[in-house]
């Protein structure tokens, strides 16, 4: 049996996150429990990595967006109400 190769891609998203941004986003997106909570700034911090490249950034957001069209108390998360 043999293998080849007929080709290689590689590609880095545009979007580059330093370890502060990525920690946050990790919080939002997989909310730990609080013992988790715990583990995540060693992670980050002891990881060596400086920043990462995140395609994920582009369509995520933190911060609440109020829809213009919408009652001005409810926010809006990633396009769904976040409540008042």
């Amino acid at each position: 049996m043999s293998l080849a190769l007929a080709g290689l891609g590689t590609a880095v998203p545009a979007t580059r996150i330093d370890q502060v941004e990525a920690m946050a986003v990790a919080r939002a997106v997989c909310r730990p429990t609080a013992e988790q909570a715990t583990w995540l700034p060693g992670l980050y911090s002891n990881s060596g990595i400086d920043t990462r490249h995140d395609v994920s950034v582009e369509v995520f957001t933190l911060e609440p967006r109020v829809s213009s069209d919408a009652d001005p108390g409810v926010q809006e998360v990633n396009g769904e109400e976040a409540g008042p």
